[in-house]
This record gives C-alpha cells, sequence and structure tokens, in this order.
C-alpha cells in the first residue's frame, strides 16, 4: 500500500523551517550553506522527537513501542556431509571431502572427536582455518560444524525481554543473558540442542568499516527454529532518500511542529512560542502510542519504566521463574 499523501516528509519540513528562518519557503532555492542550516536543524528536530524530554518534571523520558519492532530470527541446522582431515603440517586448516563448507561456516563451531573449535575463516567449499590449532585427524573422520553467531541488521541496538519460539516448537522461552553466562554453560557442555540462552555481542570492525551485532545461542541449535523477539533499533536522519519519519501520520505532525520549533529557536537564540506547541503535539503523540500500546482485553495492565503500557492475556495466575503454572 502507498503511503497517504497526506503524511508529511522530508520536502515539507525542510520547507518549513527555511520559511520558519525567514529564507522562503523553497529549500531547493536555498544556498547550499544555508541548506546545510536547515537540515542541521531538521535533524536535531527529529533527534528531539525520537528521544523526547519528559513531559514532566520526575517523569521518566518516553520511548516510542514503534522504535522497538519484532522480529524474527531462524537457527542453522548443523551441517556434517562429507568427512574432513586435520594434516600434520598445517593444524589450523580443516579440509572437507564429499561437501560444500556452507556460506556461513565462517560463524561457526566444527566439533571434531567431541571438541570444538572455532573456526576463523572460511578459506573456500572445502577449507576452513581454525582459531585455534586442532590436533591431527586422519582422512575420513566424521565431524559437525555448528553455527555460533548470527549477524543481526544493521539497524539492530539491543535485545528487549525473552525470545519465544513458534507454537508447537518448544514450550519455554530463550533467556536473554550476558555473554560471559554462555561461556560458563559452554564450560559444562559442548553440545546442541534447542536454544535456553541467547547473548548478543559486537564485532570488532576493520577500519571504515561499521560495528555489526550478533547472537549466539546456547546450546548451540541443533535444528531449523524460528525465534522471534523485540529489540531496539537504531534510527537515521530524514533525507531525501529517507523522506518519511518513523511513527505514522500522525506522528509526522509532532515532527512538523518540532522542526518549526528549532528553527526558530535557532533564530531567536532562545525557546520562542513555537516550543510550546511542539511539546502540545509531543504530548497528544505519547497519548496515542501509550494506548495503542496498551493491552486492553489483559487480565493485568501496567506501565513500565519507560511509560509504556503492557499486560497479560494468559489465564495462568502464577509463574516460576517467568513460566506460567498450570
Amino acid at each position: 500500500m502507498a503511503e497517504s499523501d497526506l503524511s508529511l516528509q522530508y520536502t515539507d519540513f525542510v520547507n518549513a523551517i527555511s520559511d520558519e528562518l525567514g529564507w522562503g519557503s523553497s529549500y531547493e532555492a536555498l544556498a547550499a550553506a544555508r541548506q546545510a542550516v536547515v537540515d542541521d536543524r531538521l535533524a536535531e528536530a527529529y533527534r528531539l522527537c525520537l528521544f523526547p524530554p519528559p513531559l514532566a518534571e520526575g517523569e521518566a523520558p518516553h520511548r516510542w513501542s514503534w522504535l522497538k519492532p519484532i522480529r524474527t530470527i531462524t537457527t542453522t541446522a548443523p551441517y556434517d556431509t562429507g568427512t574432513i582431515e586435520v594434516a600434520s603440517g598445517s593444524l589450523d586448516k580443516v579440509t572437507l571431502t564429499d561437501g560444500v563448507w556452507p556460506s556461513w561456516a565462517a560463524d561457526g563451531q566444527i566439533v571434531i572427536k567431541g571438541v570444538a573449535y572455532d573456526v576463523l575463516t572460511r578459506d573456500s567449499d572445502t577449507q576452513l582455518t581454525l582459531a585455534i590449532d586442532a590436533p591431527e585427524t586422519a582422512a575420513g573422520t566424521a565431524y559437525t560444524l555448528q553455527r555460533r553467531y548470527y549477524t543481526l541488521e544493521d539497524d539492530f541496538a539491543a535485545l528487549e525481554g525473552p525470545m519465544t519460539y513458534e507454537p508447537g516448537q518448544c514450550g519455554f522461552k530463550v533467556a536473554v543473558v550476558g555473554e560471559g553466562k554462555l561461556r560458563e554453560l559452554r564450560q559444562l557442555r559442548v553440545g546442541s540442542g534447542r536454544p535456553t540462552h541467547v547473548a548478543v555481542t559486537w564485532t570488532i570492525p576493520a577500519p571504515g568499516s561499521p560495528q555489526r551485532a550478533r547472537m549466539e545461542f546456547y546450546p548451540v541449535a541443533n535444528a531449523a527454529y524460528l525465534l522471534t523477539y523485540r529489540c531496539k533499533i537504531l534510527v537515521n536522519k530524514l533525507s531525501s532518500t529517507n523522506v518519511y519519519p518513523l511513527g505514522g501520520m500522525e506522528f509526522g505532525e509532532t515532527v512538523m511542529a518540532a522542526a518549526r520549533a528549532c528553527a526558530e529557536k535557532w533564530r531567536l537564540r532562545a525557546p520562542g512560542p513555537r516550543w510550546p506547541e511542539f511539546m502540545q503535539r509531543l504530548a497528544a503523540s505519547i497519548a496515542a502510542d501509550r494506548q495503542q500500546g496498551a493491552e486492553h482485553l489483559s487480565i493485568f495492565n501496567h506501565l513500565t519504566e519507560d511509560g509504556e503500557a503492557y499486560g497479560y492475556a494468559s489465564p495462568h495466575l502464577v509463574t516460576y521463574n517467568g513460566y506460567p503454572q498450570p
């Protein structure tokens, strides 16, 4: 479905800012230096809307529900096609026969005779380089390659709450823990199964490359499981290629109010009459977001520290360690 033609977009915002600054209502007609000023005011306004100030003294700032979308990830089943060899002259190299290393091999660990070795690189369809040396292994040896890491989207910021399985796959949640806890668990048992714990770690990027988040599960998955989770996301600035603000058509009015308020503040070097107009629009958007996030048919409704409503629709009134009891 196409975006509503009532929705405000980048061109509307920059034209309004230019007008508020007294430079006319055409951003395109401005000199480059003035366009830069307008773009800076829009970026300031958008940040102000995404991470708003408290509405009242002592109140926690609101956190938008649409900045924490629901996503899914599918785990990868282990790969064990063919056989391997680790030659005495190159104990960090694993050569595969009668198979092709999967594209995700560099995110995995290979289990050889019951011991797991992290993969450093996938050198070719038939060769892996390990992070540490493995013992000499004769040709024809069976193995299991398990996926350990799952690189996440560029806009991923943090996990929110537990992960859940699809109905019928598993009856428990996947708990979010720190990476250190996963290392403790891995010391106790090397193997695969239905994941019970997940941690988020961050890659060490090469110079000039962005840092990316990745998930690691314990135990490593023994099959393909569809897991659902909620996460916080990062947001890009509005531009000629990213024209619509997040939050929907109604939130566009709040961004417009913020854009005019920020332009006025820059022009006057102090907040002016546009600021209370923006705060009024902000309060309306927060009220709408809280109402939309509420579970009106649940047994309990509460407010989180962020001021969001949540509830429980389950008929179970007793839980143990976060799991409902019959």
